[in-house]
């Protein structure tokens, strides 16, 4: 919901709190914003309550930023786009190979991807609450928005870090974040909405 150049800016905001599971490649944030919101034809891709949303997300970041992990050797195969999609027509009709090779997507990958569908659900409840959110309750946009994207997080839960935390725990550790910082994104959103007449 609010510009990409306004989750940009939110993101330096959390720079330092997220620095041990960002890492600011260059042009990442708008790789990522265009896949979620357009380049694969779904806007808020992975965001809506259906399981395919889900899939059909999780399948775009891994065939752009992931990897294909063999269980044999422990290792990452280092597989670009094509071998991605041969590999991935293999294992359809392969038990064996869909035994042996998981599919890896970046931690920083699935953080950024949480705090953008975060940021867009609190700018939806900061649009739509009532009585509307001021700014020394600011920390209620990210109550609303966990509360909002509980199925998300659901989905979220089968999946681990390279730390071997659950990505659920990730999402409430970037909500105790933003709240921190809540007052300082809530002017920023206000602004945005101003800008654009919605507030």
């Amino acid at each position: 919901m609010p510009s990409w150049s306004v989750h940009k800016t939110i993101y330096r905001k959390l720079c330092s709190e997220v620095l041990g599971f960002i890492i600011w490649t260059p042009g990442l944030l708008d790789k990522i914003d265009k896949i979620i919101d357009m380049e694969y034809g779904e806007h808020d891709l992975g965001k809506k309550p259906d399981v395919d949303s889900f899939r059909r997300m999780l399948r775009a970041l891994w065939l752009e930023f992931g990897d294909i992990y063999d269980t044999l050797t422990g290792k990452l195969l280092n597989a670009d786009y094509f071998d991605k999609l041969r590999l991935e027509q293999e294992a359809l009709w392969n038990f064996k190979l869909q035994q042996r090779y998981m599919l890896y997507i970046p931690d920083d990958v699935l953080v950024l991807v949480t705090l953008h569908h975060i940021l867009d659900t609190a700018t939806y409840c900061l649009l739509n609450m009532y009585p509307p959110i001021t700014i020394d309750k600011s920390v209620l946009i990210f109550e609303c928005a966990k509360q909002l994207l509980h199925h998300y997080v659901d989905k979220l839960k089968e999946f681990k870090t390279m730390r071997n935390s659950t990505f659920d725990q990730v999402f409430n550790w970037l909500i105790d974040v933003l709240k921190g910082k809540s007052r300082e994104v809530y002017i920023i959103l206000t602004k945005y909405l101003r800008s654009k007449r919605l507030e």
